[in-house]
């Protein structure tokens, strides 16, 4: 099965919540150009925090959201997806 770039499930780019409960690529990319601006890495981790305080959630981490910057690890200004995937990776890494 062929798909978008950045909308393929497998790699953690399609819509909503990937495997361990993480956001995926497309709920970032809300243009669906294949690549994150800083506006849209905000209004995106706004949107799952509201999502997840609303479900009664605990929000003992929500301080510690990674910043664009850190993620944007060419600096070029826009997240793409091997950046998205690889912040991923070190985030389910240091979680374990």
């Amino acid at each position: 099965m062929q798909t978008a770039p950045g909308k393929g499930m497998d790699t953690g780019q399609g819509q909503g919540m990937g495997m361990y409960n993480r956001p995926v690529f497309g709920s970032f990319d809300a243009n669906g150009d294949g690549k994150i601006s800083p506006k849209e890495f905000a209004d995106a981790q706004a949107k799952h925090i509201s999502q997840k305080a609303s479900k009664g959630k605990m929000m003992k981490n929500a301080g510690n959201t990674p910043k664009f910057e850190d993620v944007d690890t060419n600096h070029d200004g826009a997240i793409d997806t091997t950046e998205f995937q690889h912040h991923q990776q070190m985030q389910q890494r240091k979680n374990r």
